[in-house]
């Protein structure tokens, strides 16, 4: 797996104010040697979440506790595995449901959200309503999950909640500071 398999299994796996995941574009040491993760203030090489006792060991060192359990880091690849994917179809919204059943057991609200954003988005083709669960958990247990506002607000504009989703997109915008005021006016705007 590459480095940004790597990381992206950490992101999912980081819990706020206990450990930060970077990733830069260049190799951070010994090309050649990786994926190379930075965590915190370290440098681990050859990281990869195909194997378990590493990428556990260094959460375990990482969050000063024991390590999760293996079926967490399992979750947590079968949820990366359908995301990266090479398929332009979806899976279907019961291909997360063991996924969710186990991150809902963890404090790993992140990766949940993320989840649940993931079998809403798949949802949305067949039931609003399933979505519309999905999503509203996604933002209950992630508030500031960068996708998680940005699905409920398509979610509400599918079923004609327009006023909803120009609050949800506002909350959006919110988590998004860095995004200019103006394209947020213009999307309200084309839903208006």
């Amino acid at each position: 797996m590459g480095a940004m398999t790597t990381y992206d299994h950490f992101k999912l796996l980081q819990t706020e104010g206990r450990f930060e995941v970077k990733v830069d574009g260049s190799c951070i040491s010994n090309c050649g040697k990786g994926p190379n993760v930075w965590v915190t203030e370290r440098i681990y090489n050859g990281v990869s979440p195909d194997d378990v006792s590493l990428f556990s060991a260094i959460l375990e060192i990482e969050v000063g506790g024991p390590s999760e359990p293996p079926l967490i880091l399992a979750a947590v690849e079968a949820y990366v595995g359908l995301i990266s994917a090479d398929s332009q179809r979806l899976p279907p919204p019961s291909a997360y449901d063991d996924i969710i059943d186990v991150l809902k057991t963890s404090k790993f609200t992140y990766a949940l959200a993320s989840a649940l954003i993931s079998r809403a988005e798949c949802q949305s083709q067949t039931s609003l309503d399933l979505a519309l669960e999905d999503s509203l958990a996604a933002t209950s247990c992630c508030p500031s999950h960068p996708r998680g506002y940005r699905v409920l607000s398509e979610i509400y504009q599918a079923g004609a909640r327009t006023k909803d989703a120009i609050e949800a997109l506002k909350k959006h915008y919110d988590n998004h500071p860095e995004l200019p005021k103006t394209k947020l006016k213009n999307e309200i705007s084309e839903l208006t």
